[in-house]
C-alpha cells in the first residue's frame, strides 16, 4: 500500500497580485454586474444561467499588494482554488474557462 508524502496532498499557495492586477483580470474574464457599495468598493455579481450564483468585492485598482487573506477571500467569492484563482489572474485560465469551472461547480452540487 502507497503512503500519501506530503508532496503528494500539497496545496497550491496563491500568488502575490497587486490590487490593479485582481481588478483587471476581474473585470476582462468574469465581466460582473457590477455596483458601487457604500464604502467606495464595487461589489460584483456573477451570473450563470440567468441566476446569480456568486458575489465578489472588487478591489480599487492601486498598484498595492493584497494580503494573502484578501485573495483568498477573492478566490472564494470567485468559488475558485487557489490553484484556479491564480491561473484566473496569470491568464492561463480565460474567461470561459471560469464559467465552465463554475458549470462543473453547480452541475456537481446538482447531483448530490
Amino acid at each position: 500500500m502507497e503512503k500519501n508524502t506530503a508532496s503528494d496532498t500539497k496545496e497550491v499557495k496563491i500568488k502575490r497580485f497587486t490590487d490593479r492586477e485582481v481588478n483587471k483580470q476581474i473585470y476582462r474574464k468574469v465581466d460582473p454586474k457590477t455596483r458601487k457599495s457604500r464604502s467606495g468598493h464595487k461589489k460584483g455579481l456573477i451570473c450563470l444561467n440567468g441566476k446569480i450564483v456568486a458575489r465578489v468585492k472588487i478591489p480599487n485598482p492601486h498598484d498595492s499588494y493584497l494580503s494573502g487573506n484578501s485573495l483568498k477571500k477573492i478566490a472564494d467569492q470567485l468559488l475558485l482554488n487557489n490553484e484556479s484563482f491564480n491561473g484566473l489572474i496569470d491568464c492561463t485560465v480565460s474567461g470561459s474557462d471560469y464559467y465552465a469551472i463554475l458549470e462543473n461547480v453547480f452541475t456537481k452540487s446538482a447531483s448530490k
